[in-house]
């Protein structure tokens, strides 16, 4: 996905592009009871309007790491993927801090982490999404995230039956 500044005030929607299917073994794990989703935003889109070097080179480098996340998504270079989605949550932790994250969200990276996942935040929280490359480990992680209170799942990417182009939503607007 590409939403650079002069691609939405040229088009008004960033570009996509699709991936292939071929993927490694990714899983997605949530609070089966949420309580502490944090306060994913805090204070870092005032921070930005504020024109804060801190977020707006941290909001640069987010950018920076999407773009070499395809190329490792291309090559199918999963060692580069799995540094380059623990950076991106390292830097999103380093921005948002520990409170507005959350203690349960953090809980979730952590249980990952410990059996050597890379793990991140799909979103804004509430929920993480990672992969394992050594799989020996994968049903003692995941009896870890249940006896937690998490559910943990596998995704299971599928080739649509038919690929439709982009539509944009928002034509009909203008």
């Amino acid at each position: 996905m590409d939403f650079s500044k002069s691609l939405m005030e040229r088009q008004g929607h960033g570009n996509y592009s699709h991936l292939d299917v071929a993927l490694p073994s990714f899983f997605l794990a949530y609070l089966s009871n949420p309580s502490d989703s944090g306060r994913m935003h805090s204070d870092v889109s005032v921070r930005w309007r504020k024109g804060d070097s801190e977020v707006i080179e941290g909001m640069q480098k987010f950018a920076e790491l999407t773009d070499l996340a395809a190329k490792a998504f291309k090559i199918a270079d999963w060692s580069a993927l799995a540094s380059l989605m623990n950076e991106n949550f390292d830097l999103r932790r380093q921005l948002y801090g520990d409170v507005a994250l959350g203690q349960e969200n953090l809980k979730m990276i952590n249980i990952g982490r410990s059996y050597g996942a890379a793990v991140k935040f799909p979103g804004s929280g509430g929920a993480v999404i990672g992969f394992l490359q050594d799989e020996s480990k994968k049903e003692e992680m995941q009896q870890h995230y249940q006896r937690e209170g998490c559910v943990i799942v596998d995704i299971i990417p599928k080739e649509p039956a038919v690929k439709l182009p982009y539509l944009d939503p928002f034509k009909e607007l203008m």
